[in-house]
């Protein structure tokens, strides 16, 4: 369903267009406005998908309205209604950035046209969308695998600057300069000694949040599983005895709170 606004001084203009939108049942009529400012206003409201707008309206014309509404809505479809006697305002709200223009009197088949093509513009950007949704929950779900895969290659030095400087912030990663690198081995340990049920998941996750908020002080903290299982964290490396002290900290807990033996492997560097 696309949303639509009427924006005309003349109300038999406004409910000629209601009329033929009526017929379409993929299109909702959500305002209708007799002057500019209540047309902004009502764009403001309702975020309509098309407008309709005519050239010659009061208190703020076609024109203006139509440069304030492509500042806060760039993405707003607009088709232009004008008499001839206008034409040369039409030409100009076209460099605006409007979609199509009608010519009063406006006939149905003109009219159906316009809307189609309108239709079918709105039609591409839903699609478009909709794939970069699904683009982006794809990329979330599979982000701790594909940090987990940057960090290898960033660490063992495959990679090229560029190559670092692009992923990271694909992943909306930030690498603290000077950097820590503090790599957590976990081995189970058996769950009787502390109770309870723990599989390599669970530990995994308890793991992580013991470590972000041991290291919040040495922020920004990234974390990430590796391949072997382990719990890779990046974090700043100064001060430097603070941060050593934190792993040291961190192992404590883990080996405390966690039915594991904790071993940690510590790397601090310029990025």
């Amino acid at each position: 369903m696309y949303k639509v606004l009427i924006a005309d001084d003349e109300e038999i203009i406004r409910r000629g267009i209601a009329y033929f939108l009526k017929k379409d049942p993929e299109i909702q009529v959500v305002a209708q406005a007799e002057d500019g400012e209540m047309a902004l206003d009502q764009a403001m409201e309702y975020r309509p998908d098309l407008l309709f707008v005519d050239i010659n309206m009061p208190f703020l014309n076609g024109l203006d309205f139509i440069e304030k509404l492509k500042a806060v809505q760039p993405d707003a479809l607009i088709i232009v209604i004008t008499g001839y006697d206008d034409f040369k305002y039409a030409q100009k709200a076209l460099r605006l950035g409007v979609f199509d223009y009608l010519l009063k009197p406006i006939m149905e088949d003109t009219f159906y046209g316009a809307l189609h093509k309108a239709k079918e513009q709105l039609g591409r950007r839903q699609k478009q969308a909709q794939y970069l949704e699904f683009a982006r929950k794809l990329v979330e779900k599979n982000r701790p695998a594909m940090i987990a895969e940057f960090l290898e290659g960033w660490l063992d030095g495959r990679l090229t600057e560029a190559e670092v400087q692009e992923r990271t912030a694909a992943l909306d990663l930030e690498i603290p300069e000077p950097f820590g690198v503090t790599l957590v081995h976990l081995e189970d340990k058996d769950n009787a000694e502390i109770g309870g049920e723990w599989d390599d998941d669970l530990l995994f996750y308890a793991a992580e949040n013991m470590a972000r908020e041991v290291f919040q002080p040495f922020r920004p903290v990234s974390t990430c599983r590796n391949p072997a299982g382990e719990l890779v964290l990046i974090s700043s490396g100064e001060p430097r005895a603070e941060w050593e002290a934190a792993g040291e900290q961190l192992k404590n807990l883990l080996q405390t709170h966690l039915p594991v033996d904790a071993f940690l492997t510590r790397r601090g560097e310029k990025s």
